[in-house]
């Protein structure tokens, strides 16, 4: 069974419902780096869409932007814009990056 606290007016509120809103209100305030943005796509608050990342045509690397320049190896193609899902930009040969990849990247 999950702990659950009780506040002041009697609501009874689960673990998982206050991380959610915790992890919820840093993004919102612009804290991001890639473990919280690792959190809010596990949990579903951030489509995988709205990230930064891609797959480079020539190389295959997967490229996810977390700082403000990310280029693959072969420097052929880059993302950029960092954690700030307001930002995006790519260039040179980027194909589509899945949730999956987008985590197993992160995850390094």
């Amino acid at each position: 069974m999950k702990p659950t606290w009780t506040t002041s007016n009697g609501e009874n509120i689960k673990y998982e419902d206050i991380i959610d809103r915790h992890l919820k209100n840093i993004w919102s305030d612009g804290y991001r780096n890639k473990y919280l943005l690792i959190e809010m796509l596990k949990r579903g608050f951030i489509s995988p869409k709205k990230v930064n990342a891609g797959v480079c045509k020539k190389c295959g690397e997967v490229l996810v932007s977390v700082s403000v320049h990310d280029f693959c190896g072969c420097e052929h193609s880059f993302v950029d814009g960092g954690t700030d899902c307001d930002y995006t930009r790519s260039g040179g040969e980027i194909g589509k990056a899945t949730k999956k990849e987008i985590l197993n990247f992160l995850s390094k």
